[in-house]
């Protein structure tokens, strides 16, 4: 029998249909396209836009904006660069603009690109444990660094891996994308979380937490920093959820340390081996969710905001494909249980 259940995060209903399903995961092996030229492979460092923006290198050494192209020399474990084809740019006059009923705002931003390995076909399950950490830690360094820009609203991060996750080119990387407004899913999850922190004065990702890790149903797994869990109202196959344990409650990633940093690699690495090994190494997306830069805005959220939001991850493999009926409803079908999904993956051997 098919159900609906109700995200209290987004406050979104989705419908779990096993029945629609022609088996538990209907997913078929991912066609891998070798391209015959990489720009983020070592050697075409020539390839990428300039200023080279951050970049840590074999030796343990970083380089900075570097805008002579003979200092980038293919001796790095991390880079960090402009997207060629950014979504926004940092030199745009930032302007608002009302057009009757509708906004209108300057595509002010900056749009950055992550190479997460020199290594062109090496996924994140098979990477050093302390490559992980280095990624994080660059990750974490450039969040910091454009928090400074006062224009910036959001930071929004993400990885999209093969081609029907939205990845074109193979070489495994993450975008980071400043933004001069807050996302709209990020801002549901904003008020379903302030609604239920002045009601109860706790807050609801350590709620759901919680009773996820009493219940144990839906848990992939759950150590003394992290949790893994297949949301009760997943929209999708496989979908998953990490987050920092109830007892590591923190509302923004940018300002984690270093210690929370070294424990999320390992658990990151291990639920994306769960994937691969059990779902035939199916695409994904992978997206942060994180506090917006309230400090600057002029509204009541901001008071609360430590202790009501909580950052955490979504993990989207492309199992299943939506259709007619999600796009017209913001309703999703789901044809996996997601209890069926955790169990699937505490199974897996990693």
């Amino acid at each position: 029998m098919s159900e609906l259940r109700h995200d209290p995060l987004t406050d979104r209903w989705v419908i779990i249909s096993v029945e629609r399903g022609a088996r538990p995961i209907d997913t078929q092996p991912s066609e891998k396209k070798k391209s015959e030229f990489c720009p983020f492979c070592p050697g075409n460092e020539d390839q990428t836009p300039i200023p080279e923006i951050y970049a840590v290198l074999k030796d343990g050494h970083t380089r900075h904006s570097v805008l002579d192209r003979h200092y980038i020399h293919p001796n790095w474990l991390v880079r960090v660069i402009p997207n060629k084809y950014p979504a926004l740019q940092p030199e745009v006059f930032l302007s608002r603009e009302g057009i009757g009923i509708y906004d209108k705002i300057s595509g002010l931003g900056a749009h950055e690109i992550l190479i997460e390995s020199s290594e062109h076909s090496v996924e994140i399950p098979l990477l050093p444990l302390q490559q992980v950490v280095v990624i994080f830690n660059t990750i974490k360094l450039r969040m910091n660094d454009l928090e400074k820009n006062h224009y910036f609203r959001y930071l929004s991060l993400y990885k999209n891996k093969g081609e029907s996750a939205g990845a074109s080119l193979e070489h495994p990387h993450w975008q980071l994308n400043a933004l001069p407004i807050t996302p709209s899913e990020v801002a549901r999850e904003l008020h379903t979380s302030k609604v239920h922190y002045d009601k109860k004065e706790r807050c609801l990702i350590c709620d759901i937490l919680s009773q996820e890790i009493k219940s144990g149903e839906r848990m992939v797994e759950a150590n003394e920093a992290f949790v893994v869990l297949a949301p009760f109202s997943s929209r999708f196959a496989g979908e998953l959820l990490i987050a920092p344990s109830p007892h590591f409650h923190c509302h923004s990633f940018p300002g984690i340390d270093d210690k929370t940093i070294e424990m999320l690699a390992p658990v990151l690495q291990r639920t994306l081996a769960r994937l691969m090994r059990k779902y035939n190494d199916p695409d994904y997306n992978i997206t942060l969710h994180t506090a917006p830069f309230f400090q600057r805005q002029k509204n009541d959220h901001g008071k609360t905001i430590e202790e009501d939001y909580h950052w955490h991850l979504h993990i989207f493999p492309r199992i299943a494909k939506i259709a007619g009926f999600e796009l017209g409803n913001d309703c999703y079908i789901n044809t996996v249980l997601p209890e069926d999904v955790a169990k699937t993956l505490r199974e897996a051997a990693v």
